[in-house]
């Protein structure tokens, strides 16, 4: 076994988990630069820099428009969507009075944990980043200095990085969760732009969480500040896609769908500036 195998009975090497975080970076490199455009598009900023492009093309600032409109409205009709509560219910195991009564405590436990952890504002955030990119990323783990023991956080697509066995990107035998941290005197910094080969050495900003279902480590600047075995039997993060598509990491947004409607636009715009022109 090679320096840099893993080991699920033991923590994993320093060196195994920060050369496998580098080679996921430029594995998920298409996936983090086509999230920034659709980023982009949705704020408005590609609008813009496409419209400087036009130099007066009023036909061509008007597709710009179109490409912004119909993002955005897609994404607040599924943000909408969300912001409905979800039925929390406890299903009994029999039928039995002490069955029913059980089923009743877990129903009111699901309650206090959502309520607890704000969800249903969290849930309309994890709905913008369905519907815009294709997925979002739940981080669920204990909290034992709240008065609700468990924390529900919702992680940022970007930043999350699978390490899997085969073909079966749901066969997840660690998680790596690599961001930048809020430091004094760099809060203008961009907290989105994802950390980029080669910032892993000392004097920046950069954290890398490895999680797995027996060890969490964490580093910054490329040194290990934290090693912990836990008992949790589980990885603690979880991926939810809007539309899975099998043996592919990627599924589909909202907004994919809405591409086809926008060539449509464009094309019919086009025979009407023709139309015009004859």
């Amino acid at each position: 076994m090679s320096e840099l195998a893993y080991n699920p009975i033991k923590p994993p090497s320093d060196d195994y988990v920060l050369s496998t975080y580098r080679h996921l970076q430029t594995v998920f490199s298409p996936r983090n630069s086509e999230y920034n455009i659709l980023r982009k598009v949705f704020d408005g900023d590609f609008v813009g820099a496409q419209q400087a492009k036009s130099l007066g093309d009023a036909q061509f600032q008007e597709r710009v428009k179109l490409i912004y409109n119909i993002v955005n409205a897609t994404c607040r009709r599924y943000i909408d969507q969300m912001s409905a509560p979800p039925r929390l219910e406890g299903v009994p195991r029999g039928w039995e009075p002490k069955d029913l009564e059980t089923a009743d405590k877990f129903t009111k436990f699901l309650e206090y944990v959502y309520e607890a952890n704000d969800f249903n504002v969290k849930l309309m955030q994890a709905g913008f980043y369905q519907s815009l990119l294709d997925n979002a990323v739940w981080h669920v783990r204990p909290n034992p200095d709240a008065d609700c023991k468990i924390k529900l956080d919702l992680g940022v697509p970007d930043f999350y990085y699978p390490v899997v066995c085969s073909d079966d990107w749901n066969d997840v035998r660690g998680v790596i969760y690599a961001f930048r941290k809020f430091s004094p005197g760099t809060w203008k910094q961009d907290p989105m732009r994802a950390p980029q080969d080669g910032e892993l050495s000392q004097n920046t900003d950069v954290v890398v969480e490895w999680w797995d279902r027996a060890f969490y480590m964490r580093y910054e600047n490329g040194v290990r500040t934290a090693a912990i075995k836990h008992d949790l039997g589980i990885i603690p993060w979880h991926k939810a896609e809007n539309i899975p598509i099998p043996h592919r990491f990627r599924g589909q947004g909202d907004v994919d769908q809405a591409i086809g409607l926008n060539e449509y636009l464009n094309m019919l715009m086009s025979d009407m500036a023709d139309m015009i022109n004859y």
